[in-house]
């Protein structure tokens, strides 16, 4: 038996392009809600395209949360009335209606206990992550935040939120081990796909990421290790991770010097436990 079940999407924005804008408004042939979490600080070149629809919600803070306190809006808010999912999602991935029912669908008729996320497999670069054979779902620690399906009530009843300490990176990591160490399942469906865009390739063709996400990846790393694993792990693994994040830098990724120096930044604001939004000076 198929269980009937109400979705929503949330949708969080910065400074998007008009196509991302009509991709947004096409969730609405597949989500029973479609809520935009505006970040940008000035809004007024897109605003108009944004669908009138009764079931499209728009919420615009004038600037820019972050993901964590974006998605934590939400979950607090009335517009998941009756809402029995929430896929969150981010402006850098493309997830076609067809994938979209197919999540649905599988969730639907699930009959597993206790799982508070389904995640769709995720086509990176033209590439599956974890190719998965002909298995056709598959018990995993962690999922990225884009095109995960939350469980609300689990959700809920025991007040799993998002970190709003990590700003952008590990917010889904952090988000995961919640609900793991609640006990829950996290189930990755091998059938339904989502492209993911997010990074560019360097010279040597692999793929990095900008200066400033440098930071906050150096920062959350540093700030989930510390939170979740005693000091002996935290200092090794730490170091070690620290290390191989440079030599990467060093020997395949381009703009080095400036990369390096905002990995110092992201070990100061940690030292110093300065969290949220950075706001680097002009280089």
């Amino acid at each position: 038996m198929v269980n009937k079940k109400t979705f929503a999407v949330e949708v969080v924005l910065y400074k998007p392009e008009i196509a991302d804008i009509e991709k947004v408004n096409g969730y609405l042939n597949d989500f029973d809600r479609v809520i935009i979490f505006d970040n940008t600080e000035d809004n007024s070149e897109y605003v108009d395209f944004i669908n009138k629809d009764k079931r499209l919600v728009y919420i615009y803070n004038s600037e820019n949360m972050g993901l964590s306190y974006a998605y934590n809006y939400v979950l607090k808010s009335i517009y998941l009335d009756k809402i029995d999912y929430l896929c969150t999602m981010d402006q850098d991935s493309v997830f076609q209606s067809e994938d979209i029912v197919k999540m649905k669908d599988f969730i639907c008729r699930s009959q597993f206990e206790n799982v508070g996320i389904y995640a769709p497999t995720i086509i990176f670069k033209g590439k599956k992550i974890l190719n998965h054979g002909e298995d056709e779902y598959g018990f995993v620690d962690w999922v990225i935040s884009s095109g995960s399906f939350i469980n609300l009530s689990i959700m809920n009843n025991e007040k799993i939120r998002f970190d709003e300490n990590y700003f952008i990176d590990r917010v889904d990591v952090d988000f995961c081990k919640q609900v793991k160490l609640r006990g829950y399942k996290i189930i990755k469906y091998h059938k339904s796909n989502l492209k993911q865009s997010l990074g560019s390739l360097s010279k040597s063709g692999v793929i990095q990421h900008s200066a400033l996400r440098c930071y906050y990846i150096t920062r959350n790393r540093l700030y989930y290790n510390k939170k979740y694993y005693n000091k002996f792990y935290f200092y090794v693994v730490s170091l070690l991770q620290s290390i191989n994040n440079i030599c990467k830098i060093l020997f395949f990724e381009d703009d080095k010097s400036k990369k390096i120096k905002y990995i110092y930044f992201g070990i100061r604001d940690f030292w110093y436990k300065k969290y949220g939004k950075f706001v680097p000076k002009s280089d």
